[in-house]
Order: structure tokens, then sequence, then C-alpha cells
């Protein structure tokens, strides 16, 4: 059995909508937003090239979250989150996963376990093998998801 551990201590990001001159903490909209789901009870995971390679700091922060209920992506789109991405797609049997983005932050919706799994293992893959290109970091994560005919060979 896979233990997962939520995320515990994100790295800020404060949102330059948020300075104040009051000397409050400026609202970090990522923090905010990872806890948010943390509290309704949901798995999350930071993936994308942010925590998987050794030399961003430039791309979007990512996080895979497992929403077996598909439940999460109305509430956040009443929220304003904006659905679209490589995961949408109208006929929702043929989806794998759902993308939604606000600001900075990107969303991603799995519903199936064992693709969340895939994703776990894909992401800590890649931060330990360290890819340096973005199409070595697709690869791999098709080779994880059987995508490639590489993947296929341990079929039986």
């Amino acid at each position: 059995m896979i233990t997962i551990t939520p995320l515990s201590s994100p790295t800020p990001f404060y949102s330059h909508f948020a300075g104040t001159t009051t000397g409050a903490k400026p609202v970090d909209f990522k923090e905010h937003s990872v806890v948010s789901i943390v509290n309704k009870g949901y798995w999350i995971k930071a993936t994308g090239s942010r925590v998987t390679t050794h030399f961003t700091d430039q791309s979007d922060h990512d996080y895979v979250i497992f929403d077996p209920e598909c439940k999460l992506e109305q509430e956040l789109m009443k929220e304003g989150w904006e659905l679209g991405g490589s995961g949408h797609f109208a006929d929702l049997s043929g989806r794998i996963f759902s993308s939604l983005k606000k600001g900075p932050v990107n969303f991603i919706l799995v519903s199936k376990e064992d693709q969340w799994k895939k994703w776990i293992i894909a992401t800590n893959l890649l931060k330990v093998l360290n890819p340096k290109t973005k199409e070595e970091r697709i690869k791999l994560f098709d080779t994880v998801f059987g995508n490639t005919a590489d993947s296929r060979a341990m079929e039986f």
C-alpha cells in the first residue's frame, strides 16, 4: 500500500496582488490554495518542473490531486479556476485527468487511483533522474503511463 503524505510546507509564492502598506503579511495564494485542498481531505502532491528539476523556478506551480468522486473540478470552477489543458475532454469517460489553472497555480485532478499512483511514481522518478529537457520529462511520463512501445515491454 502506498502512503501519501500531503504537502506539509509549500515554498512561499506571494501574489503580486497582495502587497499592503499596513505591514500585514501578504496573502500567499499558492499556499492558501494547497492548504484549502488538504483541509477538504484530498490527497495532493507537488509535481511539474518546479519540483522535478533542479534548475527552474520560472514555471507555474503544479499539483496533482486525487479526486475519486470527481467533485473538485466544479467546485474550483465556481471559485474562478479555469478548465483547460491536455487533460480536458468533452467526453468524461475518456478523460485521464483534468487541468485547472488560476494565476501561477495549476491543479491536475485525477479520479482513478492507478493514475494517481502513476503520477506520483513519474514525479518521484523525475526528481531522482533530473532530466535536462522538457522532452525527456514527457518521455518519462509517457513511459510510466504506458503511452510508448517501451512501456509495454513488461506486458505478458
